[in-house]
């Protein structure tokens, strides 16, 4: 994790924890983590797309091992969903309006490579933020209840369920008949030019390096994000999702298995505060969530 420490994790400890004095500086230290742009969010992604692109077209030219270039693609889409996420909530702009545009194409980009079309996916997050654990309109509650073996397997249907929620829920109730058209049309070209890939292109290398690591990829981080939800019973803000925590060896792989989404409920307090500050998120607001009683849970 220490990649990925914010330099803000050394002066947390000078905020008093009680207090009228305390309450303001801890107020003003979470506006600070929540508000530029996330420079380390953005060259992720950069990495992330150029390392996939690169790797993708050493493998169909057969430069590297088709088996290795799926191996790589893999690991790296795996890394994927942390800035994709970052670029759902607008973190990487941090509000600046001229980082948007590069915030979006990286977000188009790297939906692309987990086979999840941006728009889509944007909406039925923000959807999951609104209604969390909600059975009628949270859209990742349909696999609450559901024993760890079952939420495995039902996690390959999560991009047609994805698509479902998306068409039903967002793009039929659209108030604009050029909203509507705008989401159909970029859904299509995502899924169009892979199908277009396989039938015009070389159907097993496009499949190798891209379709078959991403639609498995994608199916275990709709598993990995189910269960920092369990047991998906509580609506409360402070009961909504886990927080799992980690030392030394533990705690990297517990960042790399939840694609740093491990502090998950601060997450879902702070939706705008970038993954690689949640840690001192957390050290702020340690006290006041175990007051709480937030489930925290803690690998030493």
């Amino acid at each position: 994790m220490a990649l990925w420490d914010d330099v803000r994790d050394r002066t947390v400890s000078d905020v008093p924890e009680t207090g009228r004095s305390g309450h303001k500086q801890r107020a003003r230290a979470l506006n600070d983590l929540q508000t530029g742009i996330a420079w380390p969010s953005i060259g992720f992604a950069l990495a992330c797309v150029i390392s996939f692109a690169g790797l993708g077209a050493l493998a169909i030219a057969g430069i590297i091992p088709l088996w290795l270039g799926c191996y790589l693609n893999a690991l790296i889409i795996m890394r994927t969903f942390a800035p994709l996420h970052e670029a759902m909530h607008a973190n990487m702009s941090g509000g600046v309006r001229a980082v948007v545009p590069l915030e979006r194409l990286l977000g188009h980009l790297l939906g692309a490579m987990m086979l999840l079309e941006f728009q889509m996916l944007r909406h039925v997050h923000w959807g999951h933020h609104r209604h969390a654990n909600d059975p009628e309109n949270d859209p990742d509650h349909w696999m609450a209840g559901a024993s760890t073996p079952a939420a495995f397997i039902l996690c390959f249907a999560v991009i047609p369920r994805y698509s479902w929620y998306f068409f039903s829920r967002h793009v039929a109730r659209s108030g604009s008949a050029m909203s509507a058209l705008g989401n159909v049309l970029s859904y299509v070209s995502l899924y169009g030019t892979a199908a277009a890939a396989l039938y015009y292109g070389p159907a097993l290398e496009i499949a190798l390096v891209w379709l078959a690591p991403a639609y498995i990829i994608s199916s275990y981080s709709a598993f990995s994000h189910w269960s920092l939800h369990t047991p998906h019973t509580s609506r409360e803000p402070f009961l909504n999702a886990k927080i799992i925590r980690g030392s030394g060896f533990r705690g990297w792989c517990l960042a790399h298995y939840f694609s740093y989404q491990h502090y998950h409920l601060i997450h879902h307090l702070y939706p705008r505060i970038p993954f690689y500050r949640h840690r001192a998120a957390f050290k702020l607001l340690e006290p006041l969530l175990r007051q709480k009683n937030a489930r925290i849970v803690q690998y030493r």
